[in-house]
């Protein structure tokens, strides 16, 4: 029988709070970005298992195209440009209709990668060069992070992200990697992260979100599984997606709650995704 580590579903609920936070840009953004750092590391950590191009679109380039139409209605109906920041047909449709949709092409196409690479490279290999790949990137932040944001978006931001994936097939395969060669990696992943953490949205977020993922190193304990949020983890994605709408009709109503407005917004986002949950099953497997 499968454990699900209930410590870990909570660290997943949690990260979507953090993102959740950073949007709504209160005190403690920087932080909460760390959210989306777990986020990506969770997503490849998670989607190691190999599935199918049809699996995988299904669970990440369906609920991408059902909320494209949403929010590209909303910014229609509003006088708003469907895409905003991005500059050529491939950007605007990665960039999507909204900032937050990146993340599902993205992860799509991450993936689908990582799933060809493993058919021919064994786990420990590649996770430890992910690993080494990882801290040099975050480890020279200062001279890419500023030249990169000249790429325009997604790119810009698909260069920021790519770390948190390379940090993914590490984790994955960190008991593959012999001792000490992966603990040298993870310690410096770490040192690299908190280097940088002058650096804004990058070394903070990095070095609260691997700090975080070495929670999937961890065993299973069994004193952690006395409480069960598995019900309320399976929201998070759908919270993501969600939330900025919530955000949006905040911001018209004029509504400003300071550190609660992130909380407000969030459990509003958790009732929704739960809604369609429990009244739309077979519609809500495609979105959230």
């Amino acid at each position: 029988m499968k454990v699900v580590r209930q410590d870990v579903e909570a660290l997943r609920l949690l990260s979507a709070l953090g993102i959740v936070w950073f949007h709504t840009r209160v005190a403690g953004a920087e932080v909460g970005y760390s959210g989306l750092v777990f986020f990506l590391i969770a997503t490849v950590y998670f989607g190691g298992n190999a599935k199918t191009i049809k699996q995988r679109a299904l669970r990440l380039l369906v609920p991408w195209a059902l909320w494209m139409i949403f929010y590209g209605a909303i910014n229609f109906a509003t006088g708003k440009p469907l895409v905003a920041y991005a500059d050529g047909f491939v950007s605007k449709l990665l960039w999507g209709t909204a900032n937050h949709l990146w993340f599902l092409p993205f992860s799509f196409v991450a993936l689908i990668l990582f799933d060809r690479i493993r058919r021919t490279v064994m786990d420990a290999p590649l996770a430890f060069v992910c690993g080494a790949l990882a801290v040099l990137q975050l480890a020279t932040a200062p001279w890419w992070r500023e030249p990169s944001f000249s790429l325009g978006f997604p790119w810009s931001t698909f260069v920021h992200a790519t770390p948190a994936l390379l940090l993914g097939v590490f984790f994955g395969g960190f008991r593959s990697i012999e001792s000490p060669a992966r603990f040298v990696v993870l310690v410096a992943a770490i040192v690299a992260s908190a280097a940088t953490v002058s650096i804004p949205d990058q070394g903070l977020p990095y070095l609260f979100g691997i700090l975080a993922a070495c929670l999937l190193l961890l065993r299973p304990v069994g004193a952690l599984q006395k409480f069960h949020i598995s019900a309320l983890s399976k929201l998070s994605l759908g919270i993501y997606l969600i939330h900025p709408f919530l955000l949006d009709v905040c911001l018209k109503l004029g509504v400003h709650l300071g550190i609660l407005q992130p909380l407000m917004v969030f459990v509003g986002s958790a009732v929704l995704v739960w809604m369609m949950q429990r009244l739309l099953p077979r519609f809500a497997r495609y979105v959230v």
